[in-house]
């Protein structure tokens, strides 16, 4: 018998069947819809209960609960044994429902049942089964031997059809790689009047075409950068020096500036700094949305000093408006309690993309059975949002009616839930932790010898982790990003077809503010680390 397989190649469950009184008493839930996938079996109710299967072979399997109680083996009609099936990157369901219970063994803290599946009436369940099992042998088998003779990417390609020869091509610096992801968008769809005169825009009516664009400063580079000149002086630089002052966004005047940095809350502005780019901030007209990450425990204190400030400069300034008032984006549940405890009326609380999550690694798209290009935007997009009561709850316990996105693959085609969605473009975050493995390979020399830390020299500023280029990613700080250069491309073309050009496209989509984020570096000289 073969012991152990890992829980994602191989699930159970256990079918019982009980009254419905007992059904919820006992030890699952009352299930309707399983009650009328198998009528003839549930008179009263169904219940399934799932199990960790420990040993298996072409005739028996072996399973293991935390407790066996004596009417178990009387209630047990079925089993459903999911066996996972690599090529097809998706599970295979067997229904035994002839079995015998042969032994039933109790340890420590949990009881295992060893069950042979016979065939007395149904042969062909019997020999799908042995089927089953033995193609699990003989993936599994293959996996091992090729994890021991070979590396990762191999493994992928072997496994996923990863391409792993396009591992080996790598940009020498982030400079580097970002010029060749953004050359391809730069100058596209723009007449050569307008690329000549940038008061073209008046004409074209660019702005109208877009819903309120915001520029996200998360850099301490980019705060002193912006406070020493004015706001369309930073936006042309800005634009310019990655390369895109041609694109049609650059031409629109930035409405909104969102500071402060999600994933490292060492990045966050100094108070006083904050206050400055506060106030130069509203007396260019700019919308202003504070930018918080994760709160540690020994910075409550600052925060709850930084809560004060905040209230007596808003307060000072008479912030009525929605526009006026200042928006906080909240990626720590502690923050939004405190918020909520002391500004509550002040501010408007935006949910951020650490709380917001969904599944966004550009690395997982192998793992689709459509294959890279098949990849399920939609689905792979959805999360808890999408469920009524839970912005129901968050409207109502937290004041949060505004959500933060980020775009990960084009123009979405799909609607956001509720009515206010931030999305941010073009780059994505997939991976965030405390212990910075940047710090840790730039001290240390390796990535995997992470600690906490606490006073941070900016190696951010300095250096990145480069990754293969068909991968479009990078690793800066204590974070992971992916490029969608398919949403930069997307909005450059415009043609009258051009579906985001048409009316009312964004407001339909829940699309209500586009927030850039280039992912500026303050080195000229930054170098990669592999």
């Amino acid at each position: 018998m073969i012991s152990m397989i890992p829980f994602g190649l191989l699930a159970g469950f256990a079918e019982f069947i009980k009254e419905p009184e007992e059904c919820k008493k006992g030890l699952a839930e009352y299930s309707e819809e399983c009650s009328e996938k198998y009528p003839e079996e549930c008179r009263g109710g169904f219940c399934e209960k799932e199990i960790r299967i420990t040993g298996i072979e072409e005739e028996k399997f072996c399973f293991r609960l935390a407790e066996w109680k004596g009417d178990f083996q009387n209630s047990l009609k079925s089993f459903r044994i999911c066996f996972y099936e690599m090529e097809k990157r998706a599970y295979r369901e067997i229904r035994i429902t002839e079995f015998e219970i042969c032994e039933v063994l109790k340890k420590g803290f949990w009881t295992e049942i060893l069950v042979e599946v016979c065939a007395c009436f149904d042969r062909s369940a019997q020999s799908e089964f042995a089927r089953a099992v033995q193609k699990l042998i003989r993936q599994y088998d293959r996996y091992i031997r090729l994890k021991l003779e070979c590396c990762d990417a191999e493994v992928s390609e072997a496994l996923l059809g990863y391409p792993a020869d396009l591992d080996e091509i790598h940009a020498s610096s982030l400079k580097a790689q970002k010029k060749r992801w953004f050359e391809s968008i730069s100058g596209n769809g723009l007449t050569e009047k307008t690329k000549k005169d940038a008061r073209e825009r008046e004409n074209l009516k660019i702005e109208d075409q877009f819903p309120e664009i915001a520029l996200e400063l998360d850099q301490p580079y980019l705060y002193e950068k912006y406070l020493s000149c004015s706001i369309e002086d930073f936006s042309n630089w800005y634009w310019k020096k990655n390369g895109l002052q041609e694109h049609r966004l650059a031409l629109c005047r930035p409405a909104r500036l969102y500071i402060g940095n999600a994933f490292c809350p060492l990045l966050f502005p100094d108070t006083e700094k904050l206050l400055r780019l506060l106030e130069k901030a509203r007396a260019e007209k700019l919308g202003i949305t504070i930018v918080t990450s994760y709160l540690r425990e020994e910075a409550r204190e600052f925060f709850e000093s930084l809560l004060k400030e905040i209230k007596r400069w808003c307060e000072e300034r008479d912030t009525e408006t929605e526009m006026e008032k200042v928006e906080v984006v909240v990626n720590d549940w502690a923050v939004a309690d405190l918020i909520l405890a002391q500004i509550p009326n002040l501010i408007i609380p935006s949910l951020g993309v650490l709380l917001n999550k969904r599944r966004k690694d550009p690395r997982s798209r192998y793992l689709s059975a459509k294959g890279y290009d098949g990849y399920d935007r939609e689905n792979a997009g959805e999360n808890n949002l999408y469920a009524d009561f839970y912005r129901e709850f968050l409207k109502n316990e937290f004041k949060i009616e505004r959500y933060e996105w980020e775009s990960i693959a084009g123009l979405p085609d799909h609607r956001f839930p509720g009515e206010k969605n931030s999305l941010h473009l073009p780059f994505y975050q997939t991976n965030t932790s405390q212990y910075c493995t940047l710090y840790a390979g730039c001290v240390y020399g390796a990535r995997g010898h992470q600690t906490l830390v606490r006073e941070c020299p900016k190696y951010c500023n300095r250096f990145v982790y480069l990754y293969p280029e068909h991968l479009k990613m990078v690793g800066r700080g204590n974070s992971l990003f992916g490029f969608d250069a398919q949403i930069l491309e997307a909005l450059q073309v415009c043609e009258k077809e051009s579906k985001w050009n048409k009316a009312n496209y964004w407001r339909d989509l829940g699309i209500d503010r586009l927030v850039i984020n280039l992912m500026e570096i303050g080195d000229e000289k930054i170098r990669s680390i592999r």
